[in-house]
């Protein structure tokens, strides 16, 4: 009897993760700007750019096809085939906040209000359209599955050409400087004897491997390091297997003292140690924290 309950759940929410497993197809395509990529800080932050459309309607559209196929399989799922959009929204918050740790670099007021119209446009499709039946839906009996496609291939084409128009500015502000306290407590005993450029060098670059690697990530390759399946460990990225966050932050500490030649400050010396560190990207990556750390790494 539960079982007849949940199931139908549980195959809303299957699709609502499949839907996020297709999110780095869809940042490639539509979220952030090389640009702003790398002028900023690498910020998934999905709605720095006013382009709501393109996230309104990908749900009414692409459900729009997943029930052709489920009147094919199983059509009793469709009358309430919105709330995998609902799952969806959910789970993605879940995943930015909880487990990415980016609650700072998160617009929520954009979030709410493109999750709320996704939903509802969503609701109003599935009652209007999804559930009048398979050949009503088919391409060549609806002149509205033409005008949604139409719309949904323009949204998507005037998404990658907006510009940021909101406070992206102050939640990466926040967020940096949040996290450079955090690592300023946890590894102050490191911190002792560098050199102020020093100190923002190595804040740098674990915020940038601690952003592209959360904890939860480090944890699961710290497990199988041991059997050859990471080839880098701990906050830092090193190169050698079963590192914990403090030993790896550790090395790229000595790494430092021993391989930086800048001094106190000297810019082109830090491009060059980050370019030999790990490439001319990452680099660039580097730096865009570094500007928010001390305006001195801002190039003239």
């Amino acid at each position: 009897m539960l079982y007849g309950v949940f199931y139908p759940f549980l195959i809303y929410f299957v699709i609502a993760v499949l839907f996020m497993l297709i999110l780095p197809i869809l940042g490639r395509l539509n979220f952030i700007s090389k640009e702003f990529y790398h002028n900023i800080i690498l910020i998934n932050d999905f709605f720095s750019y006013k382009q709501y459309l393109f996230w309104i309607l990908l749900f009414p559209f692409s459900l729009w096809l997943i029930s052709i196929i489920l009147y094919l399989s199983n059509p009793n799922l469709i009358p309430n085939l919105w709330v995998s959009t609902l799952f969806f929204w959910i789970i993605l918050y879940t995943y930015i906040v909880l487990i990415l740790g980016r609650n700072k670099l998160l617009s929520k007021n954009n979030f709410i209000i493109v999750a709320s119209l996704s939903v509802l446009v969503t609701f109003i499709f599935n009652q209007v359209f999804y559930d009048r039946g398979l050949d009503s839906l088919l391409p060549q009996n609806s002149i509205w599955f033409w005008i949604a496609l139409f719309m949904f291939v323009i949204s998507s084409l005037w998404y990658k050409r907006k510009t940021i128009a909101d406070d992206s500015m102050d939640r990466v502000q926040s967020y940096i400087q949040t996290v450079a306290n955090k690592f300023r407590e946890k590894y102050r005993g490191l911190l002792e004897d560098m050199s102020d450029t020093e100190n923002n060098l190595f804040l740098a670059i674990l915020m940038v491997e601690n952003y592209n690697r959360p904890k939860f990530i480090r944890i699961f390759e710290y497990l199988v390091s041991y059997i050859g399946l990471a080839k880098t460990t701990g906050v830092a990225q090193i190169s050698k297997k079963g590192l914990t966050d403090f030993e790896s932050a550790r090395i790229l500490k000595n790494k430092i003292k021993s391989d930086y030649r800048g001094g106190s400050f000297r810019l082109k010396e830090v491009q060059d140690f980050l370019k030999s560190y790990n490439g001319a990207e990452y680099s660039e990556m580097v730096l865009s924290v570094l500007q928010n750390l001390d305006n001195r790494f801002i190039e003239r």
